[in-house]
């Protein structure tokens, strides 16, 4: 509401102009950060926050443009540089190059992410294939034509930029895997859930003949889990407990769902069985730095070193290029009790 007063303010005072939209863009962004520090923040703010910052960057952009340049001189300059009497071969052969560098320097990096043990040769072919990247881009602004240069680095990075961006969200579209989390969300709810909730209905269904009707007691922590809750929430007789194996004492033998790690403490009453469901994955790409190797005393730097190599930042990498991770996730676990008859 507030963007749309401002911007209905634009309107009907056009010399203001200039100033409104920065007014917009500020009032936008605190919006964005009082949202961001708010309790119950989730990562789906966080555009609310980019938007802003992208559009603001553009229109810092434009003003250092015409605060320092003279900007009818420059777009006449590349006009100029793109005439078909230029050096339009040569800038086809220096992003042609490009393109080949990039693609051998993207071989050796998989390479070099592969391989378990850190060969630093690999990082000198890589940094030397940046430099030669590096190297026609500067001659060619040299001896060549700098504007198209710089339009061609433009181009190069923000293909670049474009490529990793698709990359990096490209898993938030599929299903996640155990070992390939996608990462944006600190806690998911594992697809087990969803088989808890039918085979308490199957059970309900075969003992009292509604899949809703058996009593079932769940244990909570403080407050009731809000997977748990919503999964089970067409029970009519569900009752949340501290300590199920009080609330299960009585004559009706009721269904009972404990957290796993409590399980031994919390066995309802002689003759119930107990079957695991998975309940939460908590993850997030900080744990993988958060691995330390076996350290032992007296070891050299290059030691260290590739021990970082093997314990934290080749996890790290790999999970940045192919959203995989060598170990299973944490994983918090129920377990659902029901009598034997």
């Amino acid at each position: 509401p507030i963007g749309l007063i401002l911007l209905w303010l634009d309107v009907i005072g056009g010399q203001n102009r200039p100033r409104r939209w920065p007014q917009f863009l500020t009032v936008w962004l605190a919006w964005g950060l009082l949202w961001g520090i708010s309790a119950g923040r989730s990562p789906l703010m966080l555009p609310m926050l980019g938007l802003p910052l992208l559009f603001g960057a553009a229109h810092l952009g434009a003003w250092l443009l015409r605060r320092y340049a003279d900007s009818r001189q420059i777009l006449q300059n590349a006009a100029r540089a793109w005439t078909p009497e230029a050096t339009t071969r040569e800038s086809v052969l220096l992003a042609a190059a490009l393109a080949i560098l990039t693609v051998a320097g993207l071989f050796w990096l998989l390479a070099f992410v592969n391989n378990q043990q850190l060969d630093v040769g690999i990082v000198w072919i890589t940094i030397l294939i940046l430099g030669v990247a590096g190297v026609l881009i500067v001659g060619f602004a040299i001896w060549t034509n700098q504007w198209q240069s710089i339009a061609i680095l433009g181009l190069y990075i923000g293909v670049l930029l474009l490529a990793a961006t698709v990359s990096s969200n490209w898993q938030l579209n599929q299903t996640d895997a155990p070992r390939q989390p996608e990462g944006f969300f600190a806690d998911i709810s594992a697809d087990d859930v969803r088989n808890l909730a039918d085979d308490i209905g199957m059970l309900s269904s075969q003992r009292v003949g509604d899949p809703h009707e058996i009593p079932l007691i769940v244990q909570m922590r403080a407050a009731p889990d809000p997977v748990l809750a919503w999964y089970l929430r067409d029970m009519r007789k569900l009752t949340w407990a501290l300590a199920p194996a009080a609330a299960a004492s009585g004559a009706q033998m009721p269904l009972v769902v404990s957290f796993a790690e409590d399980a031994p403490a919390v066995l309802p009453a002689e003759g119930y069985a107990g079957s695991h469901y998975q309940l939460h994955l908590k993850w997030l790409p900080s744990a993988l730095m958060e691995q330390n190797g076996e350290r032992v005393e007296g070891q050299s730097w290059s030691e260290r070193t590739a021990q970082a190599w093997s314990s934290k930042y080749r996890p790290l990498l790999r999970w940045m290029l192919f959203r995989k991770i060598g170990q299973d996730p944490p994983v918090q676990r129920v377990v659902l009790w029901a009598a034997g008859y």
